[in-house]
């Protein structure tokens, strides 16, 4: 049955709030100025006009006062004051957001991140960076490129944003068709809460263990859990080469039938980017013209990225898809010149509306990229009837839309012709299986909309979630969530049918599948439509809502964490609720992110079905196995998935026969011949396997009598030698070593692990930024008791090397609470 679109947002002008104060109270602004310095605190009401409005201009309010620390310490201070003051914070990057999630709520202190613009640390050895909220974009970007690595999250407000403020919203970009959101990339946060503590959660030093993960909600939260003032980034290596086409079509029609041939033909570009008529006619009247013909319809960029002895065969095969989809010439660059002319109609796109109206409605909105033709008529129907221009610029390639209604705010019905027609646009999206934001945000402007794709008790939830990290409410008050979550009746929200088989969408690199159903079906399903997930669970019996409890050991480092694979899922919480979290598309931020809460080694809920991402087949999937190394190190090369045991050091080789044929030559002249190498699914099962110790335990050890350590070794120690030193120092029956992450896992005898050894390693490693977790028990099974006190004691050693990480656990334990799930592992 479909529903009525909801009603266009009430609020166009300022956000109003009872009783807010109109002026700050006495003695905080001295206060302010002596933790900051007279000049980082602003309160002229000239100057405070800068701050009152977001990119979006739909919305402003100033606030009492803005504040601009200098560090962490500076912002803990000053959060402290504001807190005593009993107001709330809005925090601030550089106001290049979309969707009003920086304009204050009267009555407010907002608190930005301008001069927190320091590189902390950068290790290319560890392809990590450590930066202050504060670092634009491309400061990094430009930071790092010449050691050979690359920050792959790039938002079309590159050059200006920053990325703290792509923490708030999960900026994506052009390139995270291939390359994923922020979320994928952030391994660590520097956070202050609404008391002024300086909370750390996550790091890649830091060991994951029985935790849930915190970072997920976090990563996406628009400001309103908290101030992230530092941010510890992975970093990927550049690519070999690079082939750029760019399409033109009559119709942005054609142009998304292109892509979707693109992608069901097994290819995976770096981007896929459409423009129509409107933009082109917008970007050609500029100074920054690109050359594109102006009569053409649309134009769709195509973009690969990787080796060399490739991308030719790629991009020859997408021009062909192109020609066949109704293109009328497809052009290719020649060199980065010609590069950067061809994606310059779309980098410049925004910056150029105000030549066509003197006002614009963005908006923002994913659906599956099989839908995009069919959705694109939908919104040209709605241009027509509602006798509005919408200039559609878009990341094809991961269906996130960006139909931009062109009109004039001083015409009132005009403009009430633009909101109405927003709401059906949104309302077309959802029912598509879409979504009504990908990347900008929910902020003011769309709290209306949530409803469509969340109902009362995911509301509940996301509130529960938000009060988990900020129980007093001090932070960004008014954003994402509407008015009434405790009172809304889930207007216009239906969850989709249960899944009751599993169902591959190739076009949509996705697939749905009940949580019961084994893991191997559903790779059997995945593979006939030459689909594969880097979910390698080692057992192909295991049920999907236990595959996704695991992380995906070693081939993290190529396909991000577990939560990157998984789009939606229908899940069971502890106290019998079931919500519908997440959905079919791969960006999606409406809302708060609380997948990450159902998976992984904390999870605190059951899994009754899953979306997950799919990638296209490789053409060969081979593991090569040396013995193992002396020192533990990675072997050469990007991307290879690595796993050192007692006897071997296998290495994962996956793509096309050619490419495999000269790692694997590369390989041996740097190693020697291997000593085995296996092909197909079972090489890639069994490499899953070797990274869990207990699969190797000699006995028959049953694994309720087993206990699994985490071990991470710090930064600030030789990570190989210093793993081995662990191996060494306690009763060890097993143990595993990925040298790509630098992290290791010990299994020994519940009856044979000695607590005193372990604790002296989990706080030496700790003091020197690493550590140690207890993992989980294997599915199904209690913890046994003999393991609690090794468990408490590593978990205490660990805390006493890392104390600001004790905020992580009061978090999570607000988190349980919420959801009924008593602290600790096994609960």
């Amino acid at each position: 049955m479909t529903s009525p679109a909801p009603p266009a947002p009430a609020h166009r002008g300022r956000p109003d709030r009872p009783s807010a104060p109109t002026a700050l109270p006495a003695g905080l602004e001295r206060r302010l100025r002596d933790i900051a310095g007279a000049g980082a605190v602003v309160t002229d009401s000239g100057r405070l006009l800068v701050y009152e409005s977001d990119a979006l201009g739909r919305f402003h309010q100033a606030p009492l006062a803005v504040v601009l620390p200098a560090d962490t310490q500076e912002a803990a201070a000053a959060v402290r004051a504001v807190h005593d003051a009993g107001l709330a914070i809005v925090p601030r990057g550089a106001g290049t957001g979309l969707s009003g999630g920086a304009v204050a709520a009267p009555g407010t202190v907002m608190l930005g991140t301008a001069r927190m613009n320091r590189v902390l640390g950068f290790d290319p050895a560890r392809r990590v960076a450590r930066v202050q909220a504060g670092v634009r974009n491309s400061q990094l970007a430009s930071l790092v490129r010449p050691r050979g690595l690359v920050y792959a999250p790039d938002p079309s407000s590159q050059a200006a944003c920053t990325l703290g403020g792509n923490v708030a919203e999960n900026a994506g970009g052009p390139h995270c068709l291939k390359y994923g959101v922020t979320r994928r990339y952030v391994q660590g946060l520097t956070m202050i809460d609404g008391n002024g503590t300086v909370v750390e959660i996550g790091g890649g030093s830091r060991p994951r263990g029985d935790g849930l993960d915190l970072l997920g909600p976090l990563v996406g939260s628009e400001g309103c859990f908290g101030l992230v003032t530092e941010i510890e980034l992975g970093l990927v290596p550049e690519t070999e080469g690079v082939r750029t086409l760019l399409g033109l079509f009559e119709t942005t029609a054609e142009a998304g039938e292109a892509v979707t041939a693109i992608i069901s033909d097994g290819l995976l570009p770096a981007a896929l980017e459409i423009v129509d008529r409107h933009t082109i006619t917008a970007v050609e009247s500029s100074p920054f013209r690109a050359g594109y013909p102006r009569g053409v319809g649309a134009a769709l960029v195509v973009e690969f990225d990787g080796r060399e002895s490739e991308l030719d065969a790629d991009a020859a095969r997408a021009e062909a898809h192109c020609l066949a989809a109704g293109a009328t010439e497809v052009r290719r660059a020649t060199d980065e010149a010609d590069r950067l002319r061809l994606w310059q109609g779309r980098k410049k796109a925004f910056g150029t509306m105000g030549r066509l109206a003197p006002d614009l409605m963005v908006q923002d909105a994913t659906v599956p990229r099989s839908i995009l033709p069919e959705v694109l008529r939908g919104i040209d129907d709605v241009a027509a009837r509602y006798d509005l221009r919408i200039a559609n610029v878009f990341h094809a390639g991961d269906g996130n839309l960006h139909p931009n209604i062109l009109y004039d705010r001083r015409d009132e019905e005009l403009t009430e012709r633009v909101e109405r027609a927003a709401g059906e646009i949104m309302k077309i999206c959802v029912d598509a299986g879409g979504t009504i934001t990908g990347e900008h945000g929910v902020g003011l402007d769309k709290r209306e909309y949530v409803h469509l794709v969340a109902g009362p008790d995911e509301l509940a939830a996301m509130a529960a979630v938000r009060d988990a990290y900020d129980p007093q409410g001090r932070w960004n008050p008014g954003k994402v969530l509407p008015d009434d979550v405790a009172t809304g009746s889930g207007r216009g929200f239906t969850p989709r049918p249960p899944v009751t088989r599993v169902e591959v969408s190739a076009p949509d690199l996705s697939v749905r599948a009940p949580g019961d159903v084994p893991w191997g079906s559903v790779l059997v399903a995945m593979a006939e439509d030459r689909q594969w997930s880097p979910i390698a669970a080692g057992s192909p019996e295991l049920p999907v809502s236990d595959a996704l409890r695991l992380d995906l050991g070693p081939l993290e480092a190529v396909y991000g964490p577990v939560r990157e694979s998984v789009l939606g899922a229908t899940v069971e919480t502890p106290e019998g609720r079931r919500l519908h979290l997440g959905g079919r598309v791969v960006k999606n931020v409406a809302g708060f992110d609380l997948l990450g809460l159902f998976l992984g080694l904390g999870a605190i809920g059951r899994i009754e079905e899953a979306t997950l991402r799919s990638y296209p087949m490789p053409d060969v999937v081979e593991v090569l196995r040396w013995p193992a190394d002396v020192d533990g190190s990675a072997l050469p090369g990007w991307p290879h998935a690595q796993v050192v045991t007692g006897e071997t050091h296998a290495v994962l080789l996956s793509g096309t026969a050619a490419w495999v044929d000269h790692e694997r030559t590369r390989l041996k002249q740097a190693r020697g011949a291997p000593v085995s190498h296996d092909r197909g699914g079972d090489a890639l099962r069994d490499f899953a396997r070797a990274f869990d110790p207990v699969a190797g335990m000699e006995g028959g050890v049953a694994a309720e009598d087993v206990c699994v350590v985490e071990v991470r070794p710090g930064a600030a120690s030789d990570e190989g030698v210093r793993f081995g030193e662990v191996v060494a120092s306690v009763a060890a029956a097993r143990w595993s070593w990925d040298p790509t992450l630098r992290r290791g896992r010990v299994a020994t005898r519940a009856g044979e692990a000695g607590v005193a050894e372990w604790t002296a390693v989990a706080r030496t490693l700790a003091y020197e930024g690493g550590g140690c977790a207890m993992l989980p028990p294997a599915s199904g099974r209690a913890a046994p008791e003999r393991a609690a006190a090794l468990r408490e004691a590593i978990r205490a050693a660990t805390r006493h090397g890392h104390p600001e990480a004790a905020g992580a656990d009061r978090i999570e334990a607000r988190v349980r609470a919420a959801f009924g799930a008593a602290f600790g592992v096994g609960s």
